[in-house]
């Protein structure tokens, strides 16, 4: 339509930023440190030398002792509940910490290797900061000018190369086709894509059919959040637990390889069982952890506010059919691992399957991102979400003054429920009509500690 094509121009710029600024975040680890050449040339595995290094890992840390501190520090405190202002000068005060963070954890790996010839410490505590710098740079520059969430795209990259550079430490990879394995591995990765796909696509309902949404006036069908949220709580009881008894217990048992230098996989049939007994205990965990009957309660208040008739039956089926998905999603991911002949060691399953997870939410994030820029453009930001149960009443109160919102990074936010310093949810609207969206939302009110 000819109304989308300045969108669709703007829209490419936009783009090109958020590729531009990952494809350089992504480079920055493969990058020798100046100063610490000596290393290199002997060919040692020196990863932990390059410019990329440390990747987000003292931004993400000095977020979330930010956040720690506003909640302790009265003056902060009001900082967290004051709209975009206030999380603005919290998010500037995380970068200069997450500076002063690489700073000393730089100087630590310096002074380790102070005694190694030809190694100059000083410039590479300057390059490792001056990396810093670029990646905060780079995170600001997708935040005011690009597309998608800058901390989701950078800790799915940076965990993505964690772990190809871990696969490639562990052993060399060979795709053999022995007993059909290699085959059934595909087809069940395939299958935990589509079934992840299918989870954030079509979230499950409050009982309502999918061409109308509750009197309430919230559309639920697409705040599914529950089910992706637990389906990964219940991902880490399932992988985290087993591997570290395996280890204890001694599971392991030796089988023939495929080839000289590439072992295969192989389970003691007691290790499958401890498997079972940990998924159904990690879903009974999570269920407490996450304290159903509070939360439960708490949406149904939200809803009586907004109407009193609303059936809390409806809030009950949800978390039914939240917890089946969450289910069918672990055992998805028990396929993948304990199925692919490749997978020998399973913390690398482990961050494969949470990998798969990550890349299907953020590409929904980002295909209703463009959507909405497509449909209406330039965008401005009216607050930001730390807290999900917030989400639902803001967005209801946009909706009613009849505002078209967009909640950025909804999915990859749902994916890290008590890790929101670093990961919030931008509720976006049209430029020209942000200010009547906060005047709609009452700020103060909103995003409780």
């Amino acid at each position: 339509m000819p109304t989308t094509q300045p969108h669709a121009v703007a829209l490419a710029r936009q783009l090109f930023v958020t590729v531009t600024a990952v494809s350089v975040f992504i480079i920055l680890w493969f990058l020798p440190t100046p100063g610490a050449s000596p290393l290199f040339e002997q060919g040692s595995s020196v990863s932990y030398l390059t410019l990329g290094a440390f990747n987000i890992t003292p931004i993400v840390s000095a977020f979330m002792l930010v956040e720690f501190a506003a909640l302790i520090v009265p003056p902060w405190r009001k900082l967290r509940i004051s709209g975009v202002p206030g999380r603005q000068k919290l998010r500037r005060a995380s970068y200069v910490l997450g500076f002063i963070l690489t700073a000393i954890q730089g100087s630590a790996m310096t002074q380790m290797l102070a005694d190694t010839s030809g190694m100059q410490p000083g410039l590479m505590l300057i390059s490792w900061l001056g990396a810093c710098a670029l990646i905060i740079g780079l995170l600001i520059a997708i935040e005011r000018v690009g597309v998608g969430q800058g901390f989701s795209l950078f800790l799915l990259a940076a965990t993505v190369l964690e772990t190809f550079g871990t696969v490639d430490s562990l052993f060399a990879w060979e795709l053999v086709s022995q007993s059909g394995e290699d085959l059934v591995s595909i087809v069940a990765l395939l299958a935990v894509v589509g079934a992840c796909w299918w989870i954030f696509r079509r979230p499950p309902t409050l009982g309502t059919s999918n061409d109308e949404a509750p009197p309430t006036g919230i559309d639920w069908r697409r705040w599914g959040i529950i089910a992706p949220t637990m389906g990964f709580v219940s991902l880490n009881w399932a992988y985290e637990m087993p591997t570290l008894i395996a280890a204890i217990k001694n599971y392991y048992v030796d089988v023939p390889s495929h080839g000289a230098g590439h072992p295969s996989p192989g389970w003691n049939a007691d290790f499958f069982i401890v498997i079972g007994v940990l998924i159904l205990g990690g879903i009974f965990a999570s269920m407490l952890f996450y304290r159903q009957r509070y939360v439960l309660g708490l949406w149904s208040a939200v809803a009586e506010v907004f109407d009193p008739s609303y059936e809390p039956a409806k809030l009950k089926a949800h978390f039914k059919s939240a917890w089946i998905k969450a289910v069918q999603l672990s055992l998805a991911f028990v396929v993948v691992v304990f199925v692919a002949d490749t997978v020998t060691h399973g913390i690398i399953g482990l961050l494969g399957a949470i990998i798969v997870g990550w890349s299907v939410a953020i590409a929904i994030d980002l295909q209703r991102e463009i959507s909405f820029r497509l449909q209406h453009g330039a965008l401005g930001v009216v607050d930001e979400v730390h807290r999900l149960y917030v989400l639902p009443p803001e967005l209801a109160l946009i909706e009613r003054r009849g505002i078209p919102v967009l909640a950025r990074a909804t999915c990859m936010r749902s994916l890290f429920h008590f890790f929101g310093p670093y990961i919030p949810i931008e509720l976006m609207v049209p430029i020209a009509r942000v200010e009547e969206a906060q005047e709609a939302l009452e700020l103060e009110h909103t995003d409780t500690p």
